[in-house]
């Protein structure tokens, strides 16, 4: 694909010259690839996936807070037990104590799970997000490397295509050089 476009590139800098315009190959070759770069991630595509991650954090902040939110309400209820005990208390101190252990133990565990839920939550969701950025940094340098690639086959290909015009445009000369110094 590249090759033909290469050739009818060449083919119409060709016929300009020919037909006495100035005309750049260089400047032809540029207007015509410039900007190609197949497989390349756009800068919308990988703006989404940042804005996409974005979003994701933002609710995971919204998570944590709202679970320490809820831990904090807990808390307050754990407090607020403890503060019913100790009126309690003065009335049947042993069972009161038995109680209010079992309570605190109690709500200690609900607490503690909680907790470790959340964060394991919030560690898997940064796992995860890792990943995705990750998987965008590499596949954008990926195919970055493919347009670099592409980019050097093209290079290539315009090197050969110029070794055989000069080849051709030095064959043209020397057949013109000896039909000139037959004819004289």
């Amino acid at each position: 694909m590249v090759d033909g476009e290469l050739w009818d590139t060449f083919t119409k800098a060709f016929d300009a010259v020919r037909s006495g315009e100035e005309v750049s190959l260089h400047a032809a070759l540029a207007n015509q690839f410039s900007g190609h770069h197949p497989g390349a991630l756009s800068l919308e595509t990988v703006h989404a996936e940042v804005t996409r991650t974005r979003e994701s954090l933002s609710d995971l902040r919204v998570f944590i807070r709202e679970t320490n939110e809820r831990h904090d309400q807990q808390l307050a209820e754990v407090q607020q037990s403890i503060s019913d005990l100790r009126t309690l208390m003065q009335v049947d101190l042993p069972n009161l104590l038995r109680a209010a252990t079992d309570l605190i133990h109690e709500q200690g565990r609900a607490l503690s799970d909680q907790h470790a839920r959340a964060e394991q939550a919030a560690e898997t969701s940064r796992l995860q997000h890792s990943a995705d950025l990750q998987q965008v940094v590499t596949t954008h340098v990926a195919a970055l490397h493919s347009a670099l690639d592409t980019q050097a086959a093209t290079i290539s290909n315009i090197e050969t295509g110029v070794r055989v015009v000069a080849e051709v445009v030095s064959n043209i000369a020397d057949h013109f050089t000896t039909e000139d110094e037959s004819g004289a």
